[in-house]
């Protein structure tokens, strides 16, 4: 277990991790991001690897190398293999620590080009620092907890056993909900009761006063009541719309917005947007709610964390979901990383906006 901080410009990002291993190939990771408790497990079996959003009830399945195609600094398995490759690698000590430098393997981050491996006087992992080559640290992985010898049932690397509790944790936080406003209900009809008692015993004394007291409160309640329900209606209207000013921080040179498009769905809004240029992409915008039961999905490309969260990347799009919005960039002309740059800008976009 451990915390993971990854920087983005001004922005740093927290995650409490958990990670399982099973060798040779099994992997359970646990990453939740601190700001806003968001949770995704990537699951790794020996045929498949999924990224799970237990808040959305949703399971994107992917067919990838995972975790073996590029370095992974919450994985010490990977860091043992970044410094069993690395031949040339340097061996330093400082205040009473041990640090490996290593090379590491960031293809889609071409800034993060070394590792400070960083273990305690007694040969424990404490932390993993990934730089860039003026020593700026990008990501740090603290360890806290390390059990070489942990008892680790098959059971956290069957996708079933994984997600069953889902649907029963929603069920049972859609009861919570409906006992509270049934409790709701239950208080207001008792206090009505109540209320008709004392003003029948007042009745004799002040009958017209009573009775015009219970009509101005009747219109004083059903107008409250209508009030509600129109706040509570727009409330929720405006929930489900995306915030006008998310929008790309940085943009390639020479390229701008052309067009964008709002559309409704059953789940909120959808807003497409198109970039012209020198470098011509697309930008999808869509409101999401989680899934009845859990939705597995296929998805092509790799596993990829864009600061706050894990998703989909291809050599032409990248897709992933950050604070109830699912995002989708696409591009022919595009290189990689710099769609990562504009994909990267719009979570900074969306952390100013949270804060």
């Amino acid at each position: 277990e451990g915390t993971l901080k990854l920087t983005n410009n001004d922005d740093t990002y927290e995650y409490n991790v958990e990670v399982n291993y099973k060798a040779p190939d099994k992997y359970n990771v646990s990453l939740k991001n601190k700001s806003n408790d968001y949770e995704q497990i990537i699951l790794k079996d020996s045929e498949s690897v999924y990224v799970i959003s237990p808040s959305i009830n949703k399971s994107f399945k992917f067919q990838s190398d995972w975790p073996n195609n590029n370095s992974q600094s919450y994985l010490l398995s990977s860091v043992a293999k970044d410094l069993k490759d690395d031949a040339a690698y340097k061996f330093t000590e400082k205040d009473g620590n041990y640090i490996f430098t290593t090379k590491t393997n960031y293809p889609n981050n071409p800034n993060y080009v070394k590792q400070n491996i960083i273990l305690d006087k007694n040969q424990k992992f404490k932390a993993i620092e990934v730089q860039d080559e003026n020593n700026i640290t990008y990501i740090q992985f603290e360890v806290k907890t390390l059990d070489y010898k942990a008892k680790i049932d098959d059971s956290l690397f069957n996708l079933d056993e994984v997600t069953k509790d889902f649907d029963k944790t929603k069920a049972t936080n859609e009861e919570l909900k409906e006992n509270a406003s049934s409790s709701e209900v239950k208080e207001k009809e008792t206090n009505a009761t109540e209320t008709d008692n004392n003003l029948k015993q007042n009745e004799s004394i002040e009958n017209n006063k009573t009775t015009t007291n219970s009509q101005n409160n009747n219109v004083t309640e059903n107008k409250e009541t209508k009030e509600e329900n129109e706040n509570s209606k727009q409330k929720q209207e405006e929930a489900s719309k995306i915030d006008e000013n998310i929008f790309p921080l940085y943009l390639p040179t020479n390229t701008s917005l052309s067009d964008k498009e709002v559309i409704a769905t059953n789940d909120g809004q959808r807003v497409i947007m198109t970039f012209s240029g020198d470098n011509p992409f697309i930008l999808v915008q869509e409101t999401i709610k989680p899934s009845k039961a859990l939705e597995i999905i296929p998805t092509y490309g790799e596993p990829f964390m864009l600061v706050d969260t894990v998703g989909s990347l291809t050599e032409t799009s990248y897709t992933w979901t950050s604070n109830g919005i699912e995002y989708y960039i696409v591009s022919d002309q595009m290189d990689k990383n710099e769609m990562l740059a504009v994909a990267k800008s719009i979570n900074v976009v969306s952390a100013i906006n949270q804060k």
